[in-house]
């Protein structure tokens, strides 16, 4: 049991987290069991999940970055499946969507540069599988010579797109990067540029007896855990190293 979450439970004081933090656990939950499974049901109640998520708290920004960079490890460790594709690729498109039918969110779901990591891993995705498909097509010669091709060609789409990115970036007072964000960043932005941030007490760094006091013993556990899961390294326990 850890205090911290208790506090924003309803077991606690009832607060956006204490629905948020189910969904958050609950879309990352569906996501590894739509790896696993493979299967389209659960690709369709992570999809609900993630859609919970963004309507329950602003903090859904944490998924949509979290569930890009474990595909980016599994593109760059060879571990990228078709399995992967399925529970991602949805989950960017229409997740985005969705997103993007909630007032709040709006088009922010495709202009803010949080987002722009799931875009750009479902690119880079898209480009493993698309190698992975040719190489089995053609013999070693013609692939290389094919390589070539498709390399100088996405070095030039690729520049282009850096281009745009920040033509679009650089027209932001914050370079495109929300405050909360910017906060991350620079631990100063909030106390500078958004007091009202600045004013609520769990976005100020903590005191060490203050951080055992609200994890207890999950603090000294959590180092074991990673290196339990390094021992056997599927795709949860990836997962669970990079959360």
């Amino acid at each position: 049991m850890v205090p911290s979450y208790i506090s924003r439970s309803v077991a606690g004081s009832y607060d956006n987290e204490g629905v948020a933090i189910f969904a958050l656990v609950f879309t990352f939950y569906t996501f590894i069991k739509t790896v696993n499974s493979g299967s389209l049901r659960w690709g369709t109640i992570n999809l609900a999940a993630y859609f919970y998520m963004v309507l329950s708290w602003g903090g859904y920004s944490f998924v949509i970055n979290l569930i890009p960079i474990y595909c980016l490890v599994c593109v760059a460790t060879g571990r990228l499946t078709a399995r992967h594709y399925l529970a991602f690729a949805p989950l960017v498109f229409v997740g985005t969507l969705l997103a993007a039918s909630i007032p709040v969110v709006g088009f922010n779901a495709v202009l803010m540069s949080e987002h722009f990591a799931s875009f750009l891993v479902a690119a880079v995705m898209h480009a493993a599988l698309a190698v992975r498909w040719v190489r089995a097509l053609l013999p070693r010669r013609q692939f290389e010579y094919a390589t070539r091709l498709v390399l100088l060609g996405g070095a030039c789409a690729l520049a282009g797109m850096v281009l745009m990115v920040l033509g679009y970036v650089l027209r932001s007072p914050t370079f495109g990067w929300t405050g909360r964000s910017l906060t991350l960043l620079d631990p100063t932005y909030a106390s500078r540029f958004v007091p009202i941030i600045a004013s609520v007490s769990e976005h100020q760094p903590p005191s060490w007896p203050s951080y055992i006091t609200d994890l207890h013993f999950a603090a000294l556990l959590a180092p074991a855990g990673i290196i339990a899961a390094f021992r056997k390294l599927d795709n949860g326990s990836l997962f669970l190293v990079l959360y």
